[in-house]
Parts: C-alpha cells; sequence; structure tokens
C-alpha cells in the first residue's frame, strides 16, 4: 500500500493566512523522562515524569512581514496562535484533514543575513502552552501545558494527577 501524502497545506498566523509564503516545521513531542537502574533489572529504563518537554513550533515566512514581527516577545495572556492545515491523500484518492493548532510565545526570530541575489525569509519559533494535533476532526494530540492537561487518543493522561494535587 502507498502511504498517504500531505499534497498542499495552509497556515494562519493571528488569523492572517499565508499560503504559499510560509513552511512550518511541527513540533517534536518527547516525554519527560528519568533514568532509572537498580538491582535486578537487566538495563536500565526510562520513567515516564507525566509531562511533555517543552513543545517548539516553527515557521518560515519567505518575506520580511511586518505584521508578524510586530508579534514578537508579546505576552498578552493568550498567546500567538498558529493554525496549519493539510490536505492528506492516500492512494485511493480520499482527502484528509490534517489540522495543528499551536497558541504559545513567539519567543526568537531570525532574519538571516542581506545577500546579493537571495530572497528575504524570517524564521520564527512559537513556544506552545497549548497544542492540537487534528485528523478528519478527531483530536490526536492535545497539550494544554497552563491547565496541566495531556490528551493522547482520547484519554487525559493527566486527570488523576489534577485531581491527586486539587486543580
Amino acid at each position: 500500500m502507498i502511504p498517504s501524502t500531505i499534497v498542499n497545506y495552509a497556515a494562519f498566523i493571528d488569523g492572517r493566512g499565508y499560503a504559499g509564503r510560509i513552511d512550518v516545521q511541527l513540533p517534536e513531542l518527547t516525554l519527560k523522562t528519568e533514568d532509572y537502574d537498580s538491582g535486578g533489572l537487566a538495563a536500565g529504563v526510562r520513567i515516564a515524569m507525566g509531562r511533555v518537554e517543552p513543545v517548539d513550533v516553527g515557521f518560515t515566512l519567505k518575506e520580511y512581514n511586518p505584521e508578524v514581527l510586530k508579534l514578537f516577545g508579546l505576552a498578552n495572556g493568550r498567546g500567538l496562535p498558529l493554525v496549519v492545515r493539510g490536505a492528506q491523500r492516500g492512494d485511493d484518492g480520499v482527502v484528509h484533514e490534517v489540522r495543528v493548532d499551536v497558541r504559545g510565545l513567539y519567543y526568537q526570530t531570525n532574519l538571516g543575513s542581506f545577500d546579493g541575489d537571495s530572497r528575504a525569509e524570517m524564521e520564527g519559533t512559537i513556544n506552545a502552552r497549548w497544542y492540537r494535533l487534528a485528523i478528519d476532526g478527531e483530536t490526536i494530540h492535545e497539550l494544554d501545558a497552563e491547565n496541566c492537561k495531556l490528551i493522547i487518543g482520547g484519554v487525559d493522561q493527566l486527570e488523576e494527577v489534577r485531581r491527586a494535587i486539587g486543580i
């Protein structure tokens, strides 16, 4: 069977569309773990600590965009929203929606350098306070850092932890 591919996508920063002018680097999700080794084990193991490492999403705009640059560093309590909507099509021709929603602090920007015959590009990084990956409307992953939620496949991995600590 031939795997599905992303055939096109659009991205929106703070509600403005940047289709055709943006590339997005989706986050790497990594569980926060601690190494554990003790007598009776054949090898050390990693113990999940119930959290994930900081989640960053990167983007590259194919222009110096003043509207996006003005959003750098703003910490207004709601965070910068980034939405990426992709169309994934399989060999059977069926198109599936892949959607990534991010809200967080736009904390890093890089304008590159001026060269004689180069295009202007700017890179940015958003630290996600909230992140969701959905396929055809079904939430696959959702991280809500400030509300201590980590939902994987519809199951809130931290629900019992919140209950235990009274939040």
